[in-house]
Order: C-alpha cells, then sequence, then structure tokens
C-alpha cells in the first residue's frame, strides 16, 4: 500500500521542482524521481557505494522507496501538496491515458499561492491520508437541492431541445484561486479542463502536460449529480448477509489472523509491484481479494490506493474487494470511481457497490445505466446485491416518467421477487413503451403472485410480440389454471414463435380443455408446433392423446425426424399408457441407439412383462452402452423375478450397466440375487459399492448387516452415507460408535450374507441336509456320487504325492496361448493353457525358469524386465518378479491378450468385451482404460500413446485418456491396420483388391495408395522403420505367406517359405516373429531377414 503512494508522492514533488536526470541507454531527460525510463525501460539504480535513505549496506530496497529517498536528499525542504492533488498529478505523470475523475483542485491556502502544510511523510501513509481527507470535501454549491426524486436525476439536458447549447461550469484557473477566500479545499467533480491553464506548482515552475484526457466526467452528468447526492447521505444501516455472524457484520477477521493477512498480502503486492507478467498479476488480484476478506482500517487504505492503479485488472479487483468489505467507510471513494472512463472498472465498480449493501449507491445506479447502456444489466445486477432495502426506492424509480430509470428498476424488481413491487409493475403492463410492458409482465412472473394473473392474460392480446411472448413464458411460469382460456384462444396467434410458447405454457396451465384443443395440431406441417405439442401432451399425462402420437411415431415422413421422435417417445413414457405398447415394440430395434433407449425407457413405466424376454437379449447383445443400462432399468421397473439372471449377468458389463442392475435387482427385490450383490460390495468403484448396498437394503433381508457394515468404514464419504443408511433400512438398531467397532474388528473380510442375529436353523435342516447329500432326482445323485469320487480321488493323489515325493517339481503345461520377447528380442516367456509361465533364453533347449501363476489359462503375457513380467489370466492382472506373482488389478470381464508398447514402460491388456486397460509397468498404477466395443480392429502404437481402432470403413485415433484425435475413411472393408514405430503413419489395407492407404496421422492426409495386382488380403501389418513394412497371413492366387513392402514403392515382396500364421510376438529389432502352431501346438520362431525357421521345444 505504501509503495503505491509514496512512488506518485515523490513523482509530484520531483515533477514540480524541476528536477530531471538523464538516461544512460537511450539519453532522455525525465525526471529525478522516475524508476524507469519512460522510453527505453531502463531501470534507475543508486550509484555505487552510495547508500540512499534508510538502505543498508548489502541490501536493496523497492524502487519505490529508493526514488523517495533520492528525492528527499535532493530537496529536504520541499514543501507539499494535499494528497490527494499529488496522487492526481502523479498519475498524470506517469502515463498519458485519462483517469476517473478529471478534477480542478483548490488548496488550502491563507491567501498566498504556496501551502502552509509540513512535507508529507511517507512513512505515516495513513495518517497524512485522513488528514488530507478532513481538508478535502465535495463542492456542491452549484447544485440546488432537489425537491423529488426525478429533480434529483433529471438529466441537464432535457431542459433544452439543443444539448450543444448546454454549457458546462468553467473549470477554476490556478490564476484565480489567490482571489478565492481562505476555505477548505473542495472539489468539482463535473468540470471540464481542456481550456484550462497548465497547472502552477508550489515552486512557481509551470509544466506543460503533453496529451489532455478527456473528461469522463461530461459523460454522466446524471450520474454525477447523483454521486453528490448520495454521498451527502447519512450511511445507513447495513442488513446482514444470510449465514453472517452477527459480530462480524463487516465479513471481516480479527486479531491475529486479520494482522497476518494484511502483512502477507501487503508482501506480496510490494514484491510484485513493478512485475507485469500474468503469474505476478495473479498474485496481486489473489493478495487484493484476500484484503477483502481480513478487513479492517489497513486493508480498506490499500484496497482504496489501488482503485488508480494504472493495470486494469487491478483496479477491478480493488473495486471488487472493496465493496466485499461491507465497510461504510470505504464507500465515498468506490462511488466516484463509478464513472470512470473505462467500461470495465465501471462495471467492477458496480459490483463493489452491490456486494457492500448500501442502498444509497441506488440512484447512482439507476442513472449509470440511463446514461451508459452498455452497463444496464451490470447496474441491475448491483441493485439485485443490494437486495431487500432497495426495493421501495426502485419502486419510485419504476413510477418515474423517464423510461430508462423505469426499466433498470423493474428488471431489478422482479429479479428481487419481492411482493410489494406488484402494484407498481402492474401498473407498467399499460406503459406506452412496448419493452417496458414486456419486462414487467417478466417481473410480475417471476414475483409467482396469482393476482397479477389478469395482466398477463391481457398481454397475451398485446399488439407488441415481444410482450406477446413474455406474457405465455410469464404464464407458463405462474402455473395458473384460470388462465387456460385466454391460452387457448392464444393458439390462433399469427406469429409461430407464440403459438408455440403458449403451447409450452398449456403444460402447466392447461386441463381437460387444453388436451382438445392440442391434439389437432399434432397434424401440423410446422416442426416446433409439432415438438411443442406433443411435449405438452405427455405432460399433462391425459390418455385421449395416446393414439395419436403412436399414429405420429410410426409416420414414414418424420422417420429421419430425430428430435420431434425423441420428444414424442418422452411423452408416451409420462403417459405410461399400454395401448401404446404397439407402436414402441415397432421401434424397439430402430438403427439410432438414442431411439431405443427412449423406447426401452418407455417400456418399463408400463410394466408389461410380455416385453421381458426382448429386453433381456438386448441387455445382453446391443452395441450401445445406454441401449443396455435403459435395459437394465426397465427390467427392474417391470419386476419380473425371472429377470434376475440376466441381471447378474450384466454385473460384469460397463460401470453404467452395472448400476442400472444393481438397483434393478434391489427393485425385484429377489433373495436369489443377494449372492452377487454383496460381492460387488468389495468392488474397486464406489459407485458400485454404494448402490450395491442400497439394493440390499431393498431386498430387506437382515442377513446383508454385516456385508453392509464394513462399508462404514470405507474411504468413500458417499459409500459410508449409504451404508449407514441401508442399515438403517434394515433395522439396525445399533448406534454408529458400535457400528464403526464393529467394522473396523471385522475390516473388509465379510463376503457372506450370514447374521450374528440369525440361527444356525435358518440356513441349515434335517430336510435340507437330506436333499442336499441324498435327492430324489437320479441325475444329482449322480453328480453328487461323481463329485464325491473326485474329491477322494484327490486326496489320494495327494496323499500319494506327500508320502512319495519326487525329486523334480513336475508343474502341467499343456499348450502354449502366449507369448512376448524381452526388450532386446533375445529372450522369451511363454504363458500356457494349465498356468504355467516359462521363461526362455533364444537358442536354449529348455527354460531358464519355470513357475506355475495359476490353474488357468494364461491368455496374455509381457516380457518387460527379467524380474518384471506381466500376466493376465481370467480377469485378473499380475506382475512376476522372478520368484512370485504380485497382484496388480481385477476388472469384471475376462481378458484374452495383453501388449506392451515398444520401450515397455506401458501395457495394454484388453478383455473380451473389448475394452482395453492401459498401465504403467514401472508403477503398477492405471494410465487409462478405453471401450471399443464395435470396433474391428484395434492396434496399440509402439510408442504406447495411441490407439488406432477400425469400424466399417473408418479408422479413428485416440490417445490414453479416450479423446479422438482424428479419424479417416477409406473404401471398403478394412482387413487390417498398423501404426509406425514414431506414431506419424498409419497404413490400412481395405477393400477387396486388399489396398494399401498410407495416412499421415498428424493431419489425417493421405500420403500413398498403393493398388497391388492381384488381391493382398493380410491378417496383421508391422511397421518396422520408417519405410519397410511386414504384412502376414497373406495367402494369393499364387503366394501365400509374409510379404514385405516398402512405403512409396509400387510392389511387394513374398518372403520365401513363410508361414501364413500370424504373429503372437514380434522382435522389431531382429525383425523376428513368433507364433504358435496351431497343429501340434508348439512355438515356432521365423527370422525375416534370413527366412529361417526354428522351434522351442518346451513339450518334455
Amino acid at each position: 500500500m505504501n509503495d503505491t503512494w509514496q512512488e506518485k508522492l515523490t513523482l509530484q514533488t520531483s515533477l514540480m521542482a524541476g528536477n530531471t536526470k538523464t538516461c544512460n541507454q537511450c539519453g532522455v531527460s525525465v525526471p529525478a524521481a522516475m524508476v524507469r525510463c519512460r522510453d527505453c525501460g531502463h531501470r534507475f539504480d543508486s550509484p555505487a557505494g552510495q547508500n540512499t535513505g534508510s538502505q543498508t549496506s548489502g541490501t536493496r530496497t523497492s524502487g519505490v522507496y529508493r526514488a523517495a529517498a533520492e528525492n528527499r536528499r535532493n530537496q529536504p525542504e520541499q514543501t507539499a501538496l494535499s494528497l490527494e492533488d499529488m496522487l492526481s498529478v502523479a498519475e498524470d505523470a506517469e502515463t498519458d491515458s485519462s483517469s476517473v475523475f478529471n478534477i480542478a483542485r483548490t488548496l488550502k491556502t491563507d491567501g498566498k499561492l504556496r501551502p502552509e502544510s509540513k512535507p508529507q511523510s511517507p512513512h505515516n501513509p495513513v495518517e497524512s491520508n485522513q488528514n488530507s481527507s478532513q481538508d478535502s470535501k465535495i463542492d456542491v454549491s452549484p447544485v440546488q437541492e432537489p425537491q423529488s426524486i426525478s429533480e434529483i436525476y433529471q438529466s441537464p439536458f432535457a431542459q433544452t431541445d439543443n444539448p450543444q447549447n448546454f454549457k458546462q461550469p468553467q473549470a477554476t484557473k490556478p490564476s484565480e484561486l489567490k482571489n478565492r477566500p481562505s476555505q477548505n479545499s473542495s472539489v468539482v467533480l463535473n468540470q471540464n479542463d481542456t481550456d484550462a491553464s497548465p497547472l502552477e506548482s508550489p515552486s512557481g515552475l509551470r509544466r506543460t502536460r503533453e496529451k489532455r484526457r478527456k473528461d469522463a466526467t461530461s459523460n454522466f452528468p446524471l450520474t454525477l449529480a447523483a454521486i453528490k447526492k448520495a454521498i451527502k447521505q447519512s450511511p445507513p444501516e447495513i442488513p446482514e448477509l444470510a449465514g453472517e455472524d452477527v459480530s462480524t457484520k463487516s465479513n471481516t477477521k480479527t486479531g491475529k489472523a486479520q494482522k497476518k493477512i494484511v502483512k502477507a498480502a501487503r508482501q506480496t503486492l510490494e514484491s510484485n509491484y513493478d512485475e507485469h507478467g500474468r503469474v505476478a498479476i495473479n498474485k496481486m488480484c489473489d493478495a487484493l481479494e484476500d484484503l477483502s476478506a481480513a478487513g479492517g482500517a489497513e486493508a480498506i487504505q490499500i484496497l482504496i490506493d489501488y482503485l488508480g492503479d494504472k493495470r486494469p485488472i487491478l483496479r477491478e479487483t480493488a473495486a471488487r474487494s472493496l465493496g466485499e468489505t461491507r465497510d461504510q467507510s470505504a464507500f465515498e471513494m468506490l462511488i466516484k470511481q463509478l464513472i470512470h472512463e473505462s467500461v470495465d472498472m465501471r462495471a467492477a465498480v458496480s459490483s463493489g457497490l452491490g456486494a457492500m449493501g448500501d442502498r444509497r449507491a441506488i440512484g447512482p445506479l439507476v442513472c449509470l445505466a440511463d446514461e451508459d447502456p452498455q452497463m444496464s444489466i451490470r447496474a441491475a445486477d448491483a441493485l439485485v446485491k443490494i437486495g431487500e432495502p432497495a426495493v421501495p426506492l426502485l419502486i419510485e424509480f419504476a413510477e418515474e416518467r423517464n423510461p430508462n430509470h423505469a426499466l433498470t428498476a423493474i428488471m431489478a424488481l422482479g429479479r428481487l421477487e419481492d411482493g410489494r413491487a406488484l402494484e407498481v409493475l402492474s401498473n407498467q403492463t399499460s406503459n406506452a413503451s412496448a419493452t417496458i410492458r414486456a419486462h414487467a409482465i417478466e417481473a410480475l412472473g417471476r414475483l409467482g403472485e396469482s393476482k397479477g394473473i389478469r395482466y398477463l392474460v391481457r398481454g397475451l392480446s398485446d399488439k407488441d410480440l415481444g410482450v406477446r411472448l413474455q406474457s405465455a413464458t410469464a404464464l407458463k411460469r405462474l402455473g395458473d389454471k384460470r388462465a387456460e382460456d385466454a391460452l387457448i384462444s392464444a393458439l390462433n396467434d399469427p406469429d409461430e414463435e407464440v403459438r408455440e410458447q403458449v403451447i409450452i405454457a398449456l403444460a402447466t396451465c392447461g386441463k381437460d380443455a387444453a388436451v382438445l384443443a392440442l391434439i389437432p395440431l399434432l397434424e401440423s406441417t410446422q416442426n416446433n408446433i409439432l415438438v411443442a405439442a406433443s411435449e405438452t401432451l405427455g405432460k399433462l399425462g391425459d390418455e385421449r392423446a395416446v393414439p395419436k402420437l403412436c399414429e405420429l411415431l410410426n409416420r414414414q415422413d418424420i422417420a429421419d425426424d430425430r428430435t420431434f421422435r425423441l420428444k414424442i417417445l418422452d411423452s408416451l413414457r409420462r403417459l405410461k399408457n399400454p395401448a401404446a405398447l404397439p407402436a414402441l415394440v415397432k421401434n424397439l430395434h430402430d438403427p439410432q441407439p438414442e431411439i431405443r433407449e427412449r423406447v426401452i425407457d418407455a417400456l418399463g413405466p408400463i410394466g408389461d412383462e410380455t416385453v421381458v424376454v426382448e429386453l433381456e437379449a438386448m441387455l445382453k447383445e446391443d452395441r450401445s452402452e445406454a441401449v443396455r443400462a435403459a435395459c437394465a432399468k426397465a427390467l427392474g421397473e417391470i419386476g419380473d423375478a425371472e429377470s434376475v439372471e440376466a441381471l447378474e449377468e450384466a454385473l460384469s458389463d460397463t460401470v453404467q450397466v452395472r448400476i442400472k442392475a444393481a438397483i434393478s435387482l434391489g427393485q425385484i427385490g429377489n433373495p436369489s440375487a443377494m449372492l452377487s450383490l454383496t460381492a460387488m460390495l468389495r468392488d474397486q468403484l464406489p459407485e458400485i459399492r454404494y448402490h450395491a448396498s442400497q439394493a440390499l437394503a431393498e431386498i430387506g433381508d437382515k442377513r446383508s448387516i454385516r456385508p453392509i457394515e464394513v462399508l462404514a468404514v470405507d474411504s468413500d464419504p458417499m459409500v459410508v452415507r449409504g451404508a449407514f443408511k441401508a442399515l438403517q433400512k434394515l433395522g439396525d438398531e445399533r448406534k454408529e460408535k458400535e457400528i464403526l467397532k464393529a467394522a473396523k474388528k471385522r475390516g473388509k473380510k465379510s463376503t457372506t450374507v450370514k447374521s450374528s442375529s440369525v440361527k444356525m436353523s435358518d440356513f441349515v435342516s434335517l430336510a435340507v441336509l437330506k436333499d442336499l447329500l441324498w435327492p430324489e432326482e437320479i441325475e444329482r445323485r449322480a453328480m453328487i456320487l461323481g463329485t464325491v469320487g473326485t474329491v477322494f480321488a484327490v486326496m489320494v493323489g495327494v496323499l500319494i504325492y506327500t508320502l512319495f515325493p519326487k525329486q523334480e517339481k513336475f508343474i502341467p503345461r499343456a499348450f502354449p496361448l502366449s507369448v512376448s520377447f524381452n526388450q532386446t528380442g533375445d529372450k522369451l516367456v511363454a504363458g500356457r493353457s494349465l498356468g504355467a509361465l516359462e521363461i526362455w533364453k533364444i537358442g536354449d533347449k529348455s527354460p531358464s525358469a519355470t513357475d506355475s501363476i495359476d490353474l488357468g489359462p494364461l491368455n496374455g503375457v509381457g516380457y518387460v524386465a527379467d524380474d518384471n513380467i506381466w500376466i493376465a489370466f481370467s480377469n485378473k492382472i499380475v506382475r512376476y518378479d522372478g520368484s512370485k506373482s504380485i497382484p496388480v488389478a481385477e476388472q469384471p470381464a475376462k481378458f484374452v491378450r495383453l501388449e506392451l508398447s515398444k520401450d515397455r514402460q506401458k501395457a495394454a491388456i484388453f478383455d473380451q468385451n473389448q475394452t482395453v486397460y492401459v498401465y504403467d509397468t514401472s508403477t503398477n498404477q492405471p494410465v487409462g482404460s478405453l471401450s471399443f466395443k464395435g470396433y474391428e480392429q484395434i492396434e496399440f502404437s509402439a510408442s504406447g500413446k495411441l490407439f488406432a481402432a477400425a469400424a466399417n470403413e473408418e479408422v479413428k485415433l485416440f490417445d490414453l485418456k479416450a479423446t479422438e484425435l482424428g479419424s479417416v475413411k477409406v473404401r471398403g472393408t478394412i482387413h487390417s491396420i498398423g501404426l509406425s514405430p514414431d506414431d506419424s503413419v498409419l497404413i490400412i489395407n481395405h477393400g477387396e483388391k486388399g489396398m494399401l492407404s498410407v495416412f499421415n496421422t498428424t493431419d489425417q492426409t493421405l500420403v500413398q495408395e498403393f493398388k497391388p495386382a492381384e488381391p493382398l488380403i493380410a491378417g496383421d501389418i508391422e511397421i518396422v522403420s520408417d519405410l519397410e513394412v511386414f504384412l502376414f497371413g497373406v495367402k494369393t492366387s499364387t503366394e501365400k505367406g509374409i510379404f514385405q513392402w516398402a512405403i512409396g514403392s509400387e510392389e511387394v515382396k513374398n518372403i520365401k517359405d513363410s508361414p501364413t500364421s500370424l504373429p503372437n510376438a514380434f522382435d522389431s529389432v531382429n525383425n523376428r516373429m513368433a507364433y504358435v502352431s496351431e497343429d501340434i501346438q508348439e512355438i515356432y520362431l521365423f527370422d525375416m531377414k534370413s527366412g529361417q525357421k526354428s522351434t522351442v521345444d518346451i513339450v518334455r
């Protein structure tokens, strides 16, 4: 705060004294107090070895204090003007832009030109400012005391037909000051200094300003008069904000906290004052906002000082922050800035005045909106912020003949929604101005008073289009059934937009008569009328509209109108009428997924069980996630117990489908779903855990209490709240502390549906045991005998193995499923169908390591390093460190393959639902997950940064966050795709002739299109360099196997005796592929360079 006014103070003093210095960089003469050169920006520093002011040795003070110290040294006895005069002149010297006020000031003198006041101390700014403010006041002598509000805010231009004949008061010249009697310094706000003489300094030197600034006050005479009137009024009592503490009316902090905030803000402002970067400006803005929260005299003074800052964003932030302090001592300084030359500053000041809540600002804000049309909305916003205290004065303004004043007041009254404005708003609906009538009707609609309905109804027949539109909109908001007849009559309005709004209003105001009037409109040829009528009929809920809506739904001429069909389906969903069932079933398999989704949404509330089988099939097979989620929801609304099995299968679908399935299982309430829902309580996603607990609560079986109570200590607060809600619904009467204690004790181990309060006899009885061990059905007895025999054989085998252990550990292997090379290509890892993992060194006769990971097939392996091998089996992902497997993640669906980036930093695991999970192999943390359901080809780039997915005749590029980066389209079916190692090239094999199209992935432009002589259909593509490409699984009429092609070439070459199998793994370092023979289930290696084939003999 001190830096700002002290720098201006010393600059003013040095300018008046005539002290100058020369810039060493450009040679320009500048005032001695300037910190930087105006022309080149060079910073002036103190001479070497010279101590400036109170600067200590080895420590450099800020530029503001150095300038002040240098000026005091050069002029130890220089006298000073008042603080406000010095700030104004100093601001003029620093910038050529005009200021908020162009004020002709006078001095407090005894008949002499030089003031008798002592030099102003830079170390006591607050005291100096207070002294100056006592000597300065607004001169209101030329202004006559008005007798009414109309006289207060009436423009001077209204008194003459020619505004140019209006003469502004002449500015007081410095030469006239000697003849004026000695009195307190007065400020004449509304004066133009264009013809005034240059300012004369106390030292007698004259300073000529290079550029005259335009006086902003001449543009706002109404606002200026209102500001004068407002400052003379006594400060009113500001009401407390909602939720504000009575002891902190000014929204300030006290004590140490306040001092700490002010000190930190001051340091931030001083350290960044000379900086102009965005970061520094943002820090200063944050500091000014912190000062508004701190409050207090010191914080307010800092904010006042920054009102005149030359940087717009700082002074605007200071204005808003000053208002947010709600301190009325700052009202005068803030209201003066309301006629600032910058519209952004005026907007900020308006916002600050509104936040302050002082009703003295109402008059100036209304006048500003009158004189500056672009400020009308901002002024209305500020008036609304003032709140209830503004209503009486706004009502007076609304009754004025000045249309601009009335309009601003009506806009604010409508948003305040105060019933006291009902009378004046009703009267203004008859105003001669159509704009005022429209806004008055809008405000009446906001009030929600039924007494104003007759004025709204009258507005429906107004000659102005805008008034009729506002009347219909206001009636819709009011929702009064008495307006039905008037709205039905307005359906004949000549304007289509008015008729549309009237139809929409009938949704809230209509009854039986409205339905009969709306049904014929469904024959309209105007699309907007059709959409509005169908939507309104659905909201009215009258079944008489169902046949016509169903007829419209199946009309061929609207088959392509997606918006209209969606509105019809929404209306049928609201009506819930079984008569609509045939029309809905007919559209159940529409090609547009949005239509299918809305059809299913309409079928659910009808509750007809005849569509259950169809919905279950779509739940399993539909490609759209939204449609499957809608199926799950509809099955729950229908409530057929036979749908439980299908819904349980949907619990392994995508997240949204799983959530809807869980909710539906709870709605059906069949206890057979408890086991599946209980398992979901341990899901990784908090949304799944929450909805599973609510579904179990809906079923209402008390055996769910113990599994749900574990969620009371869940890490997600939403899940915790859901757990307590579910326990309460299940009738658990324990206190919160008891539940938390039990949950902490059990942890997350509880997966059973048993409860300690339920007896064992509820689950096991003699009849149950007999039926379980020896049922009456022959088939079940055979199954039990087979199971017992198998268990007995396994126990005998275990006993034999324990008693007669073999010297060599035997690990069952079966056939290989997945292969992966290491980064250098000299080793590979193989995953087998019985869970065995084998690590091989190329050329060896036996594996270097073998371990059993699982009893099931290892569908995907990735060789990152010797101690970091990634494995995907079933629905689990683990990492093998050379001695043991470490769990990484578990997902809903089973995995089918695993791919690594070239640098082995990223692993992409594909599941059977075509969802890809990407992990960082060094941290085991997920990087992203992408769903490619519906895509036929998916390619993971060697860089680990891109995915290419092909569907139909289009290939799309995605990053790891599922953001679509671009797409390309080709002709014909896509057979295979490939990405270059640096992600710059995309190759697509497509069409009946197997064309090869090369695209640039950056801008998706076509680089080359190669048409082979005979069809060339490849099953896989690998790009090993910028030009070399291998095509796998190719079969032509004369050749087959692997083909080699160079980008830019017009011919392909077949590698002799190459296999026709697709590679399970590819080594781009050595151009070697590994594949599994389908006949004898062995792993083969093929070298593309030498054309040699070898076998990895791992069957022993």
